[in-house]
């Protein structure tokens, strides 16, 4: 199983380019997918507190990369949220429902109906958590 079969072939990188998401998911063991929308509070609170840690991931050279999936209303929600994302991101769609979306099939699979949600997937295709954030607040506030 390839990180691809979750995410989709392409993905949007930091700077808003579309990279190949083999290309880009090269060497990662763990990918954590992130589910939020800009406009949410607790998202809002969220995303910088997420941004830290993944420095502290990156500086220990961990294998894992943080994807974005956008649950935003519209492109611009979905912009504003990820020019303060360092990581990969989705690319935008609408269709948040479909089973058809990479978002829609993603959020049928690990049944994401609030957010923030943090999933945790091996590169087995390992389910490891489908309540990374409730763990992330856990580890970080005890």
């Amino acid at each position: 199983m390839t990180f691809e079969s979750f995410v989709g072939p392409s993905l949007r990188d930091a700077q808003g380019h579309l990279v190949n998401t083999t290309t880009a998911l090269k060497n990662i063991r763990y990918l954590i997918l992130y589910f939020g929308a800009g406009w949410h509070p607790t998202c809002r609170g969220f995303t910088p507190r997420l941004a830290g840690w993944r420095e502290m991931l990156q500086e220990n050279d961990r294998e894992a990369e943080i994807v974005y999936i956008s649950l935003d209303h519209d492109k611009a929600g979905f912009d504003s949220a990820v020019s303060t994302m360092p990581w990969l991101s989705v690319p935008y769609s609408s269709d948040h429902s479909s089973q058809a979306s990479v978002v829609g099939r993603l959020c049928n699979l690990f049944h994401v109906r609030d957010f923030p949600v943090v999933v945790v997937v091996e590169d087995t295709g390992r389910t490891i958590t489908t309540n990374g954030y409730g763990s992330f607040l856990v580890s970080v506030c005890v």
